[in-house]
């Protein structure tokens, strides 16, 4: 219990910081687009912000249902009915899948997104 405890206060952790850190990306994107294109895309580039947002409500309601009837899970089922094939299935999509989640994310920003420090600064003033 206390090593679940902990490693979803490290992923809170994470995700608080990520999101934190979301307006300075937006920003690098908007700098580096102006930089290529020569046009001010500010505000197309800041509005795609909902879209992440929009696409992980879907697929929140995707996986749920997937995770609960890959389990056996019935309309009206109460808690004494649980079987431990369906109890597995929710702890997989309450740890496993958002683990998997992150694991993905990292390493597409942490090998897709090229734009350094330097490079924003060297963007903004040529």
């Amino acid at each position: 219990m206390y090593l679940v405890i902990f490693c979803m206060a490290v992923g809170q952790f994470g995700c608080a910081c990520s999101s934190g850190l979301s307006g300075a990306i937006y920003s690098d994107i908007i700098i580096y687009s102006e930089w290529k294109t020569g046009k001010n895309a500010a505000g197309w580039i800041m509005g795609l912000q909902n879209v992440p947002l929009k696409a992980s409500v879907v697929c929140r309601g995707l996986l749920i249902s997937a995770v609960l009837a890959a389990g056996g899970f019935a309309t009206g089922m109460d808690a004494a009915a649980a079987t431990s094939e369906l109890i597995s299935s929710i702890c997989f999509g309450f740890m496993l899948v958002p683990a998997i989640a992150c694991a993905v994310s990292f390493g597409l920003f942490n090998f897709g997104f090229k734009i350094t420090q330097d490079k924003a600064e060297q963007y903004a003033f040529t």
